[in-house]
């Protein structure tokens, strides 16, 4: 496993506008969970189904609601935490108007990325911030290529530490797993993350529906030595109501 820590990449001035979108997106999950009729840490489908971003149904609220729900903790968390490394300097460098501004167009840019995919747009639709995030990335990458990115590693129980790795060499290695990962991976299995621009699969018709899903464990993985790495299980989906 290896997950960014941080960066030796100070700031001059106060990120105001980094800290008030993760205090949105903190707010807006904790808001429909405490008020919403899911489990708590897991995004209601209801909310997800009115709010996120549907191809087949696209809105221009949608286009900026969707930039705000999560699925669970570990997907909004995973996503601020990297907001948080990184968008302190690009918010330095660019000023908070235009920081922000490239925020908004890079979430919706991933909006239409998506919206052009060829799939079935009924029954897909999107939510989180990742677009708007993998812009600000970008902008990092190109502001900061020699910034040093610090990295925790951990491989088995017995090689943990950190290491330092520059920021274009990181982020190039970030970006060319998810286009790996998109072209390749979510070809062949179901993983459940939306590489090009992340999925919530939904019932949307007014009868019950019943699917046969490929399963990974761990997810994004291939078989190797013909050994069971997939099993498939049956689901049934609700109507939608």
């Amino acid at each position: 496993m290896f997950f960014p820590i941080g960066d030796d990449n100070p700031s001059e001035r106060i990120p105001w506008v980094t800290y008030g979108i993760i205090a949105a997106n903190g707010l807006v999950f904790l808001f429909a969970n405490v008020f919403g009729s899911g489990s708590f840490g897991v995004l209601p489908l209801r909310t997800a189904w009115e709010y996120g971003f549907r191809p087949a149904h696209p809105t221009l609220t949608t286009y900026f609601t969707s930039l705000f729900l999560h699925g669970n903790f570990l997907h909004i968390l995973g996503n601020l935490w990297f907001l948080w490394i990184v968008g302190d300097n690009v918010e330095d460098k660019m000023g908070h108007l235009l920081f922000l501004a490239l925020y908004l167009a890079s979430g919706v840019a991933a909006c239409g990325m998506y919206q052009i995919l060829p799939a079935d747009q009924e029954v897909r639709m999107l939510i989180g911030a990742s677009g708007a995030i993998a812009g600000v990335l970008g902008c990092y990458m190109i502001f900061f290529p020699r910034a040093r990115i610090r990295v925790f590693y951990w491989v088995f129980w017995f090689l943990i530490g950190t290491f330092y790795l520059q920021a274009r060499w990181f982020l190039g290695i970030w970006i060319a797993m998810n286009l790996f990962e998109w072209l390749v991976l979510s070809s062949q299995y179901v993983t459940g993350v939306a590489y090009a621009a992340h999925v919530v699969v939904t019932n949307p018709t007014s009868s019950r529906q019943k699917l046969e899903v490929l399963l990974q464990i761990p997810r994004g993985s291939m078989p190797l030595a013909r050994g069971k790495r997939t099993r498939s299980v049956r689901v049934d989906l609700q109507p939608y109501r």
